[in-house]
């Protein structure tokens, strides 16, 4: 059979003999693989998406007909949600705490998406010894939590925490790296202290 076309469908050649059962047999296998090339969009069920998995190449695109009717992509050998935005479970680990802090959602509606921005509200609250802060309010290398890399954004939007009656200034560095970086007054940060990460964020999914 003589290729013909740039996908590698085959055909039969006027100058050769015709056997329609093997080369039929072929153009249908040529045909297979080019559709699996170029086919990079897909829609079926969530059961046949995942019964899919390892049937589709990298970087297909599925749309479910049940459900959320949701949008994936498959990535290695998963199918990641690309919309709509994904809610940060407490299981995704969104905060990772650091030495002497520790980390907790507010009541479990602490994301909520506007597009691409979402905003978020989590607590966090001191373990550890005394922090000793000086009368500028400035404190030096105090990590409280580390930001998921998945869901570290590119836009960091701040807002104040205000735990206690107690105002803090909180940034974010592009490691993910959440830092306490001053405290309304002078008294020591104590066992139990408790603050929180507020803002918008605009993550790359």
């Amino acid at each position: 059979m003589a290729i013909e076309t740039e996908d590698g469908l085959s055909t039969p050649d006027l100058n050769d003999g015709f056997n329609y059962v093997p080369q039929m047999a072929t153009l249908a296998t040529t045909t297979q693989q080019a559709l699996e090339k170029r086919a990079n969009t897909r829609i079926g069920t969530s059961a046949q998406r995942n019964a899919s998995i390892d049937l589709v190449q990298e970087g297909t695109l599925w749309v479910d007909t049940n459900g959320s009717r949701s949008i994936y992509t498959k990535q290695g050998n998963n199918w990641e949600l690309v919309w709509p935005i994904p809610r940060i479970p407490t299981a995704r680990n969104f905060l990772k705490s650091q030495s002497g802090w520790t980390t907790t959602p507010d009541s479990n509606n602490y994301i909520k998406g506007i597009g691409d921005w979402v905003y978020i509200c989590w607590f966090f609250q001191r373990s550890g010894g005394t922090i000793n802060v000086p009368s500028s309010g400035d404190i030096v290398n105090q990590t409280v939590a580390i930001v998921h890399e998945k869901w570290r954004p590119n836009t960091w939007q701040p807002l104040s925490s205000a735990e206690s009656g107690r105002a803090a200034s909180i940034a974010l560095g592009s490691n993910g790296h959440i830092r306490l970086n001053a405290v309304g007054g002078t008294a020591n940060i104590n066992k139990g202290s408790k603050f929180s990460v507020r803002g918008w964020y605009h993550l790359t999914i």
